[in-house]
C-alpha cells in the first residue's frame, strides 16, 4: 500500500484541483474573473497549509479541529507521509478520504450547475 502512496496522492490532488478548476470555470464567464477568484481560492488553501506547520497548543481548539481536514493540508500530510516508511495507514486513509470527499462534493456542484445551465 505504501508503494502506491505517491500515486494515490497525485491522483487525489489532481482530482481536487480539476474539480475546483471546473467549478470556477463554470461559475464565471470571464477568464479574468476566473483568474481573480482562483487567486483568492489558492490563498485560502495555502494559508491553512502554512498554519498547520506551526500549529500547537496556542491555537484555538476550533482551528486545531478544522485545519487538518482542509484538502490542501490533508494532501500535504499525505505527501509528507509518502516519504516515511513508518506512516500510519489510518492517517493516510483519513486524509485521502477527506480530499476525495471534497473532490466529490465539488464535482457534484459542477454537475448540478451544468444541469442548471443546460436547462
Amino acid at each position: 500500500m505504501l508503494n502506491s502512496l505517491p500515486q494515490l496522492t497525485a491522483v487525489g490532488g489532481a482530482s481536487f484541483t480539476v474539480a475546483l478548476g471546473l467549478l470556477l470555470g463554470i461559475l464565471f464567464d470571464n477568464p479574468a474573473s476566473v483568474n481573480l477568484w482562483l487567486g483568492a481560492v489558492m490563498m485560502a488553501l495555502l494559508i491553512p497549509m502554512l498554519l498547520a506547520g506551526t500549529m500547537g497548543p496556542h491555537y484555538p481548539a476550533i482551528a486545531r479541529a478544522i485545519i487538518p481536514w482542509i484538502p490542501s493540508v490533508a494532501l500535504a500530510q499525505v505527501f509528507r507521509a509518502s516519504f516515511s516508511n513508518a506512516a500510519a495507514p489510518s492517517l493516510i486513509w483519513a486524509n485521502l478520504g477527506s480530499v476525495a470527499a471534497f473532490a466529490a462534493l465539488i464535482f457534484a456542484l459542477v454537475v448540478w450547475r451544468m444541469r442548471r445551465v443546460s436547462v
